[in-house]
C-alpha cells in the first residue's frame, strides 16, 4: 500500500478570514475548483481524480472535518470547566478543614502551667543565717 502525505492549504481573504483545505490531493489532481459552502462555512475542492478518472468533491469530508473541530473544542472547553470546578471544590474543601482546625483549636481548654511563688520565704534574708551572732 501505498501513501501519500497529507496537505492542508490555509486560504486568507482580503477580510483576514481565513479558512482551510484539508488533505489535499496534490498527486490525484491536475487541475481543480475551490467552492465554498456559506451554509457550513467551509471551502472544499472539486477535481477529476488521475487515478480513478472520476469527479470527486471534499465537501463532505471538510464538514466531518469541521464538525471533528467543533467536537474536540466543546470537549477541550468542558475538559476545562471541570477542571476550574474540582479545584474549586478543592480550595473549598481545604478552607473548610482549615476553618474546622482553627475552631478545634479555639475549643481547646488552654492549660496553664501552675503559677509559681516567687515572693521571699520567711527565712530569707535573716541577718542569722548565714552571719556569727555575737
Amino acid at each position: 500500500m501505498q501513501t501519500s502525505p497529507d496537505y492542508t492549504i490555509q486560504l486568507t481573504f482580503d477580510d483576514d478570514s481565513t479558512i482551510e483545505l484539508h488533505s489535499f490531493p496534490f498527486s490525484d489532481v491536475e487541475k481543480a475548483s475551490i467552492e465554498f459552502n456559506n451554509e457550513e462555512s467551509i471551502a472544499y475542492i472539486e477535481y477529476t481524480s488521475i487515478e480513478q478518472d472520476t469527479k470527486v468533491s471534499t465537501e463532505e469530508a471538510e464538514i466531518r472535518i469541521k464538525q471533528e473541530q467543533i467536537a474536540a473544542q466543546q470537549a477541550a472547553e468542558a475538559a476545562a470547566q471541570q477542571a476550574a470546578q474540582e479545584q474549586a471544590q478543592q480550595e473549598a474543601a481545604l478552607q473548610a478543614q482549615q476553618a474546622q482546625q482553627a475552631q478545634q483549636i479555639q475549643q481547646q481548654p488552654v492549660q496553664q502551667a501552675p503559677v509559681q511563688n516567687t515572693a521571699p520565704s520567711a527565712n530569707e534574708g535573716c541577718l542569722g543565717d548565714s552571719v556569727e551572732t555575737w
